[in-house]
């Protein structure tokens, strides 16, 4: 179990640091990270502020991680850490279904750069990071 915790928190910190990355402007990765129209248009451009929440998300989901292996201090209003790792396997796997439209398994829109990393990379990551989760929380 503490192996898998510790493999899930170099993601969720791996991925972090590359949204505080992008949020401070780095460019590397950036042109297939967001979804764009099939006119080439970006669907959305979050600045700064948004790349801080996500990646304050993801640190709060390493940290989680490392917290049910005993890893990390738990403190008492994360008693039930099993319940939050179950909730983050839900919020994956709503990602590999995504909206229907620009990501997921169900997208229309196939043939940007996007949605090609979307089918290639980013969904099935989704996938396992939610089956990891899933494994984790039942631990």
């Amino acid at each position: 179990m503490k192996f898998i915790a510790l493999s899930l928190a170099a993601v969720f910190s791996f991925l972090a640091g590359l949204h505080i990355y992008w949020g401070l402007g780095g460019r590397w990765a950036s042109e297939s990270a967001l979804p764009r129209t099939t006119g080439g248009e970006l669907v959305f451009k979050p600045g700064l502020l948004g790349c801080l929440v996500v990646a304050g998300g993801l640190g709060g989901f390493a940290y989680l991680c490392l917290a049910h292996a005993a890893l990390l201090p738990r403190p008492a209003m994360l008693a039930n850490t099993h319940r939050f790792l179950a909730g983050m396997s839900v919020i994956f796997a709503l990602r590999v279904v995504g909206d229907f439209r620009y990501v997921g398994v169900f997208r229309r829109i196939k043939e940007t750069d996007f949605a090609v990393r979307d089918r290639s990379i980013y969904t099935p990551l989704c996938a396992v990071l939610s089956a990891v989760l899933a494994l984790l929380a039942a631990a």
